[in-house]
């Protein structure tokens, strides 16, 4: 609770700061302050399993993609989706406000999707066998959440850390520190790069999407009170041109979940593996 109203009082201090500054000095203006636009046709396919257990992908529906994405950027407020990292594209695109724009870093202000909900009931019913570790409990929303992003750039490198709130704007309560690397490697027309990342998760985080209530245990899913977990990412993430308008990527992310992610009823995977091969149309 006290990590949700500091959330909430930074944006608001952020915001009254930002209108200052905008109204104190126009020095800090960049070209990303003009209005810009693109819209964007992504189908892929991917390999991206969830670590519950006996829940395994299955059918064609699972392994392909099509989506909508928007880029807009206007005088600070922006809408985009990651090209550098290739967890982002599981995700839908972030909204944000850029507070400060500096040559070498910045200062954002940004909701997005952190972490997946699932379904229990149409997880089964997708699974050629029964489940009963998730046989009549509760669904869980998808984590969405207010942060503060700092970003710092250094030639091809990019590193940004997050402070986010998911208590704010879904049901999943308690907050996260999301951290990642990305160095660009351009080799003719591909754009390669090479990311690494650390996400720590609070224990109402995980005690949402792996915990077990009182109300929901049963025979195969004793009550669980789950903690604190880390993530440990490595990728390496694709993209080249075909045509003006289309382009191909592609890309790996292993992803490393902590001991206590293991020690829930509901989970019986600590490593995951995400796979993206895809095609991109741009208007």
């Amino acid at each position: 609770m006290l990590f949700k109203k500091l959330i909430v009082l930074i944006f608001l201090l952020s915001a009254n700061l930002a209108l200052a500054n905008e109204k104190e000095s126009t020095t800090t203006q960049t070209p990303d302050s003009d209005f810009s636009w693109q819209f964007m046709i992504n189908m892929a396919a991917v390999y991206d399993p969830v670590f519950l257990k006996d829940v395994e992908l299955n059918g064609i529906d699972d392994f392909l993609a099509f989506s909508l994405s928007l880029d807009l950027y206007y005088k600070g407020f922006y809408i985009q989706s990651s090209q550098r990292r290739l967890g982002s594209q599981f995700y839908s695109s972030e909204i944000g406000y850029q507070l400060i724009n500096k040559d070498d870093w910045a200062i954002d202000i940004l909701t997005k999707s952190y972490i997946s909900g699932y379904s229990p009931k149409y997880l089964i019913e997708d699974q050629d066998k029964p489940i009963p570790t998730l046989d009549g409990l509760n669904d869980r929303d998808s984590g969405n959440g207010i942060a503060i992003r700092y970003s710092r750039f250094i030639d091809n490198d990019l590193f940004s850390v997050e402070f986010a709130s998911l208590g704010v704007l879904s049901r999943a309560d308690g907050w996260l520190i999301d951290s990642f690397y990305s160095h660009l490697i351009q080799y003719r027309n591909w754009d390669i790069y090479l990311g690494g990342g650390a996400t720590f998760y609070s224990s109402r985080v995980i005690d949402y999407y792996l915990g077990v209530d009182l109300e929901e245990a049963n025979e195969y899913r004793p009550e669980h009170q789950a903690d604190g977990a880390m993530r440990l990412q490595a990728e390496i993430f694709a993209q080249h041109p075909i045509s003006e308008n289309w382009s191909f990527s592609a890309g790996i992310t292993q992803n490393y979940y902590s001991n206590s992610v293991l020690d829930s009823p509901l989970a019986d995977k600590q490593y995951i593996t995400q796979i993206l091969i895809g095609v991109m149309y741009v208007f």
